[in-house]
């Protein structure tokens, strides 16, 4: 997937939840994801979200995209 430099990658997931299944858009990121960091920014990593997301339903058909119920959950990058 298309990724920006405070993305480091990024994978679809299926969770199923009260007997049905949702895709998840997982993003894992090199932005402060603790909302108790001084350097957390809610508004980067909602725009980030929004646009990945964006990006990820343009890559499936129309048919597909306009039935995708899809939730996107943001990770911070491992730090080996």
């Amino acid at each position: 997937m298309a990724q920006d430099g405070n993305i480091s990658r990024t994978w679809f997931e299926w969770v199923r939840e009260h007997d049905q299944h949702t895709l998840e858009l997982i993003i894992e990121t090199n932005l402060q994801t603790d909302p108790f960091s001084p350097d957390y920014d809610q508004a980067a990593l909602d725009k980030m979200a929004n646009d990945e997301l964006q990006n990820a339903v343009r890559r499936f058909d129309k048919t597909a995209a306009q039935s995708l119920q899809c939730r996107v959950r943001v990770i911070p990058k491992h730090q080996n």
